[in-house]
This record gives structure tokens, sequence and C-alpha cells, in this order.
């Protein structure tokens, strides 16, 4: 055991704990649980620092953001520049980084990486990753997946590195079930009180294919043709079968109760949102947030009620490295429909509904498989969630659950009935994940890294006070 006659100094580098991030939630609620344990001096580095209505008791030292010198901004978007500096002054004995490989790779290949220990806490959200990852990974004294997936897909890669699993955790507290009362008066505001609300909170990026959504939100509203000939059933009205040539058809109404909320920022690396609306037609159907910005985003108790606004949650992603939205709406006692793939399957298998994937696409730049689900698979099971009636949803869509090796049975949960029963289980699941429990996880491997006892140094310092006074 180390002899510490001080505190130890952590520094801790990431996304500021003052914005609305995941990557900055993680690092809140882990800096938070090292600051009032009284065990160690803290300090972090945050990129994108703003002020917001996040207030934290311990340092935020930001990056550079001289406007004048963007060549220099964007070299220390990381703290390539200041990492170092800060190291040479604050002189910690840990560093804990949080971000993607390109992200903490300043701080792995940093010009002093011999004066501190490192943990590196990193997502892996598809596979396969590249192998110059490796490298990065490397130089830590402790590798953090956030989950089983993302230790299975490095190990794809270097079958003999050390990697730890910290899952990220979830306010039990905060991201509850409300009351049905309260739940109504919440729904009002959204002006869905007779309205099924299909919900999805998520970053406007491409890795969030929320294209996805929108065509399948076309296809879950539009009338449908089922022909009595073959049981084929078309989601569009059409004269004539698809399948087999009849035209013995029947129709099937749109939905005009269903409303979807879209909690992102308009402006961001993905898709123009409101040009999507337009192309799909979808005016009207689709309610979304104004002004709100990368960053800057609700208090997260108004986020938590309007999550519990939602009927469903459903976010069709082509790969995460965990899904704090998702487990946040798990968390409040929501149904969710999101994909089979990625990290997310980790804690949602078993109380969700996951979509089948139709394909993958490798992406640009990384070559990580990207995730597109099916549209049908999506369109049947927010389907399920939306029938009451059984017997129409299976009239529906019997002929695609019987070519998918699902029976036909008239007693399965449809509707509000399933909705119940799903977010049932997964509020169950999410309370496994309370935040008050991970991070007691991450002080046990800070101080198996610092090889460090707490309460030594307390001791210390309390029997210097005792000596004083004698």
């Amino acid at each position: 055991m180390t002899k510490y006659t001080t505190k130890p100094k952590v520094l801790v580098v990431g996304d500021s704990s003052a914005i609305h991030t995941g990557f900055a939630n993680v690092i809140r609620h882990i800096c938070m649980e090292i600051y009032t344990s009284g065990d160690y001096e803290l300090k972090t580095i945050g990129w994108f620092h703003m002020q917001t209505d996040e207030i934290v008791p311990y340092e935020i030292v930001p990056t550079f953001r001289d406007p004048n010198n963007p060549a220099f901004v964007e070299r220390d978007k990381y703290s390539a520049e200041t990492f170092p500096r800060v190291v040479e002054e604050y002189k910690p004995d840990l560093v804990i980084a949080v971000g993607d490989s390109w992200m903490v790779e300043p701080i792995a290949k940093a010009r002093n990486r011999n004066k501190f220990k490192l943990i590196l806490y990193v997502p892996i959200d598809g596979m396969p990753i590249p192998k110059k990852w490796i490298s990065t990974f490397e130089q830590a004294d402790a590798l953090v997946a956030y989950g089983e997936f993302g230790k299975s897909v490095i190990h794809q890669r270097k079958a003999d590195l050390d990697i730890t699993v910290i899952n990220h955790g979830v306010d039990i507290d905060i991201f509850k079930p409300l009351e049905d009362d309260v739940r109504d008066i919440v729904r009002k505001q959204f002006g869905g009180e007779n309205l099924f609300i299909v919900g999805c909170v998520a970053r406007n990026q491409p890795r969030k294919n929320l294209a996805r959504l929108f065509k399948t939100a076309r296809l879950f509203l539009n009338p449908y043709t089922i022909c009595n000939s073959c049981g084929q059933t078309a989601l569009s009205q059409i004269s004539e079968c698809l399948s087999c040539g009849s035209k013995d058809l029947e129709a099937g109404e749109a939905k005009e109760d269903v409303r979807f909320y879209f909690h992102m920022a308009l402006r961001d690396c993905g898709w123009d949102i409101l040009e999507l609306i337009e192309r799909f037609d979808l005016q009207g159907k689709i309610a979304y947030p104004k002004g709100l910005q990368i960053g800057r985003g609700v208090e997260v108790a108004r986020l938590s009620e309007i999550m519990n606004a939602f009927d469903v949650f459903s976010l069709p992603t082509g790969g995460e490295g965990w899904g704090l939205p998702i487990l946040e709406a798990m968390s409040c006692g929501l149904p969710c429909v999101v994909t089979n793939y990625s990290a997310l399957v980790d804690f949602a298998k078993g109380v969700t509904e996951l979509v089948d994937v139709a394909e993958f696409v490798t992406e640009p730049l990384t070559n990580i498989e990207r995730a597109y689900v099916d549209l049908y698979d999506y369109t049947m099971k927010l389907d399920r969630m939306y029938y009451d009636d059984t017997e129409k949803f299976l009239r529906k869509w019997g002929r695609f659950l019987a070519e998918h090796g699902v029976q036909n049975d008239p007693t399965i949960l449809t509707g509000k009935k399933f909705r119940d029963h799903l977010g049932g289980l997964a509020r169950e699941r999410a309370l496994e994940f309370d935040w008050n429990k991970i991070t007691k996880e991450w002080i046990n491997l800070i101080n198996h890294v610092l090889d460090y006892e707490p309460g030594s140094v307390r001791d210390k310092i309390a029997d210097s006070y005792v000596t004083e006074e004698l």
C-alpha cells in the first residue's frame, strides 16, 4: 500500500460538468462521488465549457475558447494544449479521461504521460473498432468499458488487454414514473391527453439514424391495405396486392390520434428536421422543443417530466456506447422500442422491444458497422404498443409474424396492457443501475489504481491536530 501524506490529486478530463451531454452527465456523477468522499483533491478540465444551470463544487478548467484564434481553439478542442499545462501545475496522481478514443488520445499520449496514473473510460458503439485505437487504450493503467459489449469488441482486436467494466447509471429518484394525475397534467402541456405519443430523446447526429424514425413514422401513421387472398399487408393504400396480384383488398384506416415528440436540437451535425417533416408529410404530427441547443438542454427533473408524457420511447440508433436516454426512459417506466445492436442490448434485452437489423452499413473514417433497422419490423413493434384491439393487430400483422416464426397467438398482450407490462419490467431493470451503486465501483477502482487506502490521510491529519493541541 502506497503511503500518502496528503490526499491524492485526481484530475478528470472530458465534457464540462456544467453542460448537458451524456459524457457530462457521467463525469458529474463520478466527480461528485470523488468530491463528497473527502478523500481526494479534485480538479477537472471541461471540454466545451459554458455557463448553464448545472453548478458543481469543484473546479472546471475550460479549454481555449478565443474566437480570434480558431486554429488554436480547434487544436485545444480536447485539451491537447491545456492538459499538459494543467498536469505541470496541478501535478495529479491520477487522471481519469472520459470520451471517445480520438478525444482521449491527447491525454493518453501526452508528453508528460509518465507523471500520472491513467484511467480511460471509453465508449464502444459498434464493431469492429479501428486497430489504431488499441495504441491509445494500451497507455491506460486501467481501461474501463461501459459494458460487456464494449469489452468483447475491444478484445476482438487485442484479446489480452485487461479491461474493467463499469456501467453507466441513472438517477432512479429523478427518472421515475409519475403519479397518474401528475402525468395527466404534463401530457396536457403537450396537448397530448387524448393522443398516443411516441417520444425520442437524442442528439441530432448521424449515428442516431433519425431518418429511419421519420420513415417509420410515415409507415406507422399511414392507412394500410390487407390482401384477403394471401394475407399480405401493405403499409399504404394500394389497388392491387403487390405479392399475389389480387384485388380482393381490405382497407385499414390511418392513425389520427398519434404524435411524435423529438427532444433534440434542430440544428446539429445530423438532419434538417424541418425539411424531413415536410418531405414525409408529417406536418402537425411531430413536435419538438424550440431553442434547444447542443450542451444547453433542460433541467433533469423537467426531462423526466417530458419522458413521462410519452406512451413509448423509441430510437432506431445505428449504435450506442451505452444509451443513457434509453435507460432514463426505462427508469421512468416507459416501454421502449430500440435497435437490437450494440451496448444498449446489455441492459435492455428482455425488457424492451428490440427491432431487427435489416442491414449494416460501414461508416466513413472508422469503418465501424452501423445498424439500419428493418422498417416493417419497426412499424410492427410500434403497432403492438398502439393497438388495444389484439385481434386487429394480428389481422394486420399475422402474415408478417408467421414469416418470422411467431405464432398467431390471440392471447398476446398489445396496447396499454403490453405497454404497462413492459414498462414495469423496464423500471425494475433500471433499478439495477442506480448511480449511487455505480459510483461506489468508481471509488474502488480509483483506490486500486492509486494503491490508496481512504481514511489513512484523514487519520494523519486528525493526529496532527491532536499533537498540536497537546
